[in-house]
């Protein structure tokens, strides 16, 4: 409760001196509480110099699913003309689609940095040229991979992630990800960035994130297409198997 205090002196003071002469967000916390997260909401909601929130803390819940709880109980007090943006604590391409189905516009998601550290490659795949089964392919990660219908509900998806550390990569010539247009992939193949991750170069790092970001970057341009087509329930439900 003190804490909520705090932040309702400094968001009073903030607008106070910005005078309506910019956009406000104001952050909305409350922990791991759902309570005090939907007084929150409401608090702010009720505002009328506030243009909307960024979500925050939600990296501190135990699992996906408390996540996805405490962020619709901070969300759904808001009014339909406030901005929500979330900020960490979205650690998946599936926790991205949840975020939001509960309502949610801007995502900041240290997803691609994750991976990256892991020595991973995010694969984003369209179309039917799908990677056959081969040595190197066999290293992609316990994860399944997903299919599903892009928004226009034609060209098959299929979402994947590479551990680019494993011994197969040693000798793969291809690209991280088929198909993607990323400096890394249109200029150096697997086994180049597994040797760099061996010989603990800092290129190797430089070059994956490069790959992931775009990779996700390329995610939420499907995404975006499926809430413009009206198939973004299929896209999630997909995902999510």
């Amino acid at each position: 409760e003190r804490s909520a205090a705090k932040s309702d002196r400094w968001l009073n003071e903030c607008t106070c001196r910005i005078g309506g002469r910019h956009p406000v967000l104001a952050v909305l916390g409350g922990g791991g509480d759902p309570l005090a997260r939907k007084k929150a909401a409401e608090a702010i909601g009720r505002r009328q110099d506030v243009s909307g929130v960024v979500v925050a803390g939600l990296e501190r819940a135990a699992s996906a699913e408390e996540r996805k709880r405490l962020l619709r109980v901070s969300l759904e007090p808001l009014p339909p003309r406030m901005l929500r943006v979330v900020v960490n604590g979205l650690n998946s391409p599936q926790e991205i689609l949840q975020a939001i189905s509960c309502g949610v516009d801007l995502v900041a998601s240290t997803y691609p940095y994750t991976l990256t550290t892991n020595g991973q490659a995010l694969c984003l795949q369209r179309g039917d040229s799908t990677e056959p089964r081969t040595a190197a392919a066999a290293s992609e990660s316990q994860q399944p991979q997903k299919r599903q219908k892009t928004c226009s509900g034609e060209d098959p998806l299929s979402l994947s992630i590479v551990n680019i550390w494993d011994d197969s990569m040693k000798l793969d010539q291809k690209p991280l990800a088929p198909n993607c247009t990323c400096h890394t992939c249109r200029n150096h193949h697997r086994a180049y960035v597994h040797h760099l991750l061996l010989a603990h170069e800092i290129l190797a790092s430089v070059l994956l994130q490069v790959h992931n970001t775009q990779a996700l970057l390329d995610f939420m341009d499907v995404t975006r297409l499926a809430v413009a087509s009206g198939s973004f329930s299929d896209l999630e439900s997909a995902v999510a198997r």
